[in-house]
């Protein structure tokens, strides 16, 4: 925490690294130490890294509203904007009986995001729903994801699909 707190992400990332090899299970230091290299990925602009942290600890414990709205960011920088209102409408229904001041700035992020979202879907297509925009985003990552892994026919088939689509998105 320290290490966060001075801003010293890089270190701090070595530390919870080191530490989540001894600690293995489910466990709520676990579950401290993966939001803190979750949060140090992102302030590092890691998204992928931070986004992959917070999944496994929403896997570990479902029920924390922080860590719903960390992955959430974690989306949206990474302009999956469905994925990350859904993130963020988990956030707000996990902590709509908290009053407090983190639980006002889930509902002011969902806000944003909706209308981030409304827009983007605007570009992309008239008339187009929000499963269909969603399906698209997560046919698209998993082009990415099958390009990284240098498997290009199985990518490409994916993009040709989005682009056969008619879309007016110039990275698909």
């Amino acid at each position: 925490r320290q290490q966060m707190h001075m801003g010293d992400f890089v270190a701090c990332i070595r530390t919870c690294e080191a530490a989540l090899n001894t600690l293995r299970g489910r466990s709520e230091i676990r579950l401290e130490i993966l939001s803190l290299a979750g949060l140090a990925h992102g302030m590092l602009k890691h998204y992928q890294q931070s986004y992959d942290i917070f999944s496994e600890a929403i896997a570990l414990d479902p029920t924390i509203a922080e860590l719903w709205h960390n992955r959430g960011l974690a989306c949206s920088y990474m302009s999956r904007l469905a994925e990350a209102v859904r993130n963020f409408e988990h956030a707000v229904e996990l902590s709509k009986n908290d009053t407090g001041e983190l639980a006002h700035r889930f509902v002011l992020q969902l806000e944003v995001s909706r209308q981030e979202l409304q827009d983007a879907m605007q570009a992309h297509e008239a008339g187009i729903t929000f499963e269909q925009y969603l399906e698209r985003e997560k046919c698209f990552v998993r082009a990415v994801n099958l390009m990284k892994q240098e498997k290009w026919q199985e990518a490409e088939l994916l993009l040709r699909q989005l682009t056969e689509m008619k879309t007016r998105v110039a990275s698909y």
